[in-house]
């Protein structure tokens, strides 16, 4: 996975983090312009909290159903504080501990996310922090006529 390799370049920590890819029945040619900017946003957050961790570790499951493609990102960081819950994909949001970016990698997720017709859910599981995003395939597919010129679809950031 491209995507998952150009953000672990990206974070030089990432090489005390263990990470594990499982890729699950995906099918579909998935163009990679309507995923970078979701996809690193959920896993540079990951990484971070998981570097934090006693025992850091990052995994990321990809699978395709149902029309629909699902990327869930687990990390072993302490979670969203309950208090924030509500603001995690607030503008500007940022837990008190990681005030070295802007606020808004969840914000923009979600966009994207809500402009492709998914969404993007977040829980504390086993210990574990769970990011997934889900997307109709037609939104992210090479197939799709209707998605060619990227229409819809906030543009890149540079």
């Amino acid at each position: 996975m491209g995507i998952v390799n150009d953000c672990l370049h990206e974070f030089s920590a990432a090489n005390s983090v263990r990470l594990t890819v499982e890729v699950h029945a995906v099918s579909a040619i998935v163009r990679r312009d309507c995923l970078t900017q979701p996809f690193e946003a959920l896993l540079r957050n990951a990484l971070k909290a998981a570097v934090a961790s006693a025992d850091p570790k990052v995994k990321v499951t990809v699978r395709d159903s149902d029309n629909q493609l699902s990327i869930a990102i687990h990390d072993s960081g302490q979670g969203i504080q309950p208090d924030n819950r509500d603001r995690i994909f607030d503008p500007f949001f940022q837990e008190e501990f990681q005030h070295d970016r802007l606020g808004m990698g969840l914000t923009v997720a979600k966009l994207y996310a809500d402009l492709a017709g998914g969404n993007i859910t977040y829980q504390r599981q086993q210990g574990m922090t769970i990011f997934q995003i889900v997307l109709p395939i037609e939104a992210v597919s090479h197939s799709s006529p209707a998605h060619e010129d990227d229409e819809g679809l906030p543009p890149q950031a540079a």
